[in-house]
């Protein structure tokens, strides 16, 4: 895990220089993280290159509008990215093919989030009452 279980954080001067930020310099930094348990690194290490490099052209393109926003010390916290699984086969009441196995939440691929995860946990409770 490059952030050790923390979140990256990297100054756009250094995403667009090609390097990492470390904590030394972010610490000499104008601008300081809000994170407090965010980890000075190299966000472009963990992002997919298309993702990177729209996430650059959009700050660019912001700066146009808001003179600043593309500021070499302005901060990047690395975003959350989520990969969904493909969508379990089974019935209305969460049966799958193996007799006693029910896939809820997420990792059935039929929701994204915590609401329809928590709904569908409530479905199933209700269904084995």
């Amino acid at each position: 895990m490059l952030g050790a279980g923390h979140i990256l954080v990297q100054r756009f001067g250094d995403i667009i220089d090609g390097k990492r930020t470390w904590e030394k310099e972010l610490s000499r930094s104008n601008v300081r993280p809000t994170l407090p348990d965010a980890v000075a690194g190299d966000i472009t290490a963990a992002m997919p290159y298309r993702a990177m490099i729209n996430i650059i052209n959009f700050i660019q393109a912001v700066d146009n509008v808001v003179p600043g926003f593309a500021a070499a010390e302005t901060l990047l916290y690395s975003p959350e990215l989520k990969f969904y699984s493909n969508r379990v086969k089974m019935d209305t009441s969460f049966n799958t093919s193996i007799s006693g196995l029910h896939c809820l939440g997420d990792s059935s691929g039929w929701t994204r989030g915590l609401m329809m995860a928590s709904i569908m946990g409530v479905l199933m409770a209700r269904a084995i009452e």
